[in-house]
């Protein structure tokens, strides 16, 4: 058996997330697959000798989304990930901006007549104002919001409907009706307003979606800035500098002083102290020599290393820490499934619901034809944004994501979703609850020497360390000598004043 998460692009709503569950989980061979429209990922485990990950890549393909699998990730760097992703958010932005653009005379226009209750105005310079928003209309319809047809064609091609489908129906019904009417009935309000208006604002809240899955995932983007860019290693007797995925198991690295250890390894030669707070928590800086196991990303603090890689890139302790984070961003709370549960059903039911209304309004109440298909348009429309869908997930992405920001590793939703409940937290030791460096609280003078002069002696003799707490009674000493200028800046600061008003503001204070 094989479990896998990998990246999923081009969802647009929870919709998409169950669309790709329900057409790969009937496959033989997948024995479970759970996909996350919020994180953009999809956990999936599968008989490796029943179908392959290519297949599995072609069925979600056809669906019209695209599965990074594990050997294209390799192939992509973090730096590129990035550029790609500001890459959707500048396309996701230029849709919005030239929907805004030509929908922006149309809803001003109407707004304007409904607010103040005026006579429309049909001709302008001798120009049909209608001809003009029906041109202005049509390329947000067709081009701008072209999107939303091919996913809808897609999802129905395979039995299903998403988000995208109500939206086309809502725009569509809305456009075709005003743009016949118009051309051939001489209907007097067109409803171009209507699509043109939906459009910009569901494009508009796509591009607010995309800002706020890129900012989700900068927990990961975080953790992965951690790690060292390049290393040091011996080759041919020689010492060589190359980036980070070139290093092999076995090599030795060497690491000077202040630098990042780039892999899991064991010293083979040095003596030094390795600060390794960013994966253990602890402040206080741990003693290392040959022979003892060093973690990557930690830092080098004073001694020359040579480390013998036991684990480089993807195994590495750190690689293994974003990988539980991707696995909690990837996982489903609860709450989440029911809530997938209901939009399974929800985009079905809204389209029944809206022919229902039409029926009821011309069939029952005898409406005209305009006024039953008014009602069923408003249906749609009203139904078509997928806040309920994008809501929970996203709120356990952004909440999984701030937890580890602060340090805290949650392995799932159900953890997060539960964490309400908490009346009390126990932790093994106060070394994981620092700010992450030693740090002199009080200090105590033996003897009839003043304090200053103790402080000062003692950081003399340590400032030539590189010992943590060497440094840290530097500071102490650095500290102080400068609270003891601000206090004597505001002593002499308010004796000056004293004398200003003593002597009626003309005196000349004197250097104190």
């Amino acid at each position: 058996m094989t479990k896998l998460i990998l990246k999923i692009k081009g969802m647009h709503c929870a919709s998409c997330s169950i669309l790709i569950d329900k057409l790969v989980s009937k496959q033989e061979g997948v024995i479970s697959i759970k996909t996350n429209y919020g994180s953009e990922k999809t956990t999936i485990e599968f008989d490796e000798t029943k179908i392959s990950l290519e297949k599995i890549d072609k069925l979600i393909n056809k669906l019209g989304y695209d599965l990074i699998r594990p050997d294209e990730e390799g192939d992509i760097s973090f730096k590129e990930g990035e550029e790609k992703e500001a890459r959707q958010i500048k396309i996701a932005k230029r849709r919005v901006l030239a929907a805004f653009a030509l929908a922006f005379p149309i809803i001003a226009y109407y707004m304007l007549i409904h607010m103040f209750n005026l006579k429309h105005v049909h001709e302008l310079f001798g120009i049909d104002l209608n001809y003009f928003y029906w041109i202005l209309s049509t390329p947000i319809q067709f081009i701008i919001a072209w999107p939303f047809y091919r996913n809808s064609i897609t999802a129905i091609r395979v039995g299903s409907a998403n988000m995208d489908v109500l939206v086309v129906l809502g725009t569509s019904a809305a456009y075709f009706y005003s743009t016949i009417g118009f051309l051939f009935f001489n209907i007097d309000h067109p409803f171009w307003e209507s699509s043109a208006a939906l459009l910009f604002f569901i494009l508009l809240g796509r591009y607010f979606e995309a800002v706020a899955k890129g900012r989700a995932s900068t927990a990961i983007k975080k953790l992965l800035k951690l790690e060292a860019k390049e290393a040091h290693v011996i080759r041919n007797g020689t010492e060589t500098t190359i980036p980070l995925d070139e290093i092999n198991v076995e090599e030795i690295v060497l690491v000077r002083p202040g630098e990042k250890i780039p892999i899991d390894g064991v010293i083979i030669e040095g003596k030094t102290h390795i600060d390794e707070k960013v994966i253990t928590g602890e402040s206080m800086p741990v003693s290392k020599s040959k022979g003892d196991e060093v973690i990557g990303a930690t830092v080098n603090q004073e001694g020359f290393l040579k480390i013998k890689a036991t684990k480089v890139g993807k195994n590495t302790l750190l690689y293994q820490i974003i990988k539980m984070v991707e696995e909690a961003q990837a996982s489903r709370a609860p709450i989440q499934n029911l809530v997938d549960k209901i939009s399974e059903y929800f985009v079905p039911a809204v389209i029944v619901l809206s022919v229902i209304v039409f029926a009821g309004w011309f069939f029952g109440v005898a409406l005209p034809f305009r006024a039953g298909l008014l009602r069923m348009i408003a249906v749609l429309v009203i139904s078509c944004p997928c806040a309920m869908g994008l809501a929970t997930p996203t709120a356990l992405i952004v909440g999984i994501g701030r937890a580890t920001n602060f340090g805290i590793i949650l392995k799932g939703g159900e953890a997060l979703e539960k964490a309400y409940k908490v009346d009390a937290i126990a932790f093994d030791k106060t070394g994981t609850l620092t700010i992450g460096k030693p740090v002199v609280t009080d200090f105590v003078v033996i003897g009839d020497m003043e304090e200053k002069e103790a402080l000062k002696l003692s950081a003399a003799v340590e400032v030539g360390s590189e010992h943590p707490l060497a440094r840290a009674i530097v500071e102490k000493y650095k500290n102080h000598a400068s609270q003891n200028l601000v206090t004597r800046f505001a002593r002499n600061k308010s004796t000056f004043h004293a004398l200003r008003d003593d002597k009626g503001g003309g005196a000349k204070c004197k250097k104190l």
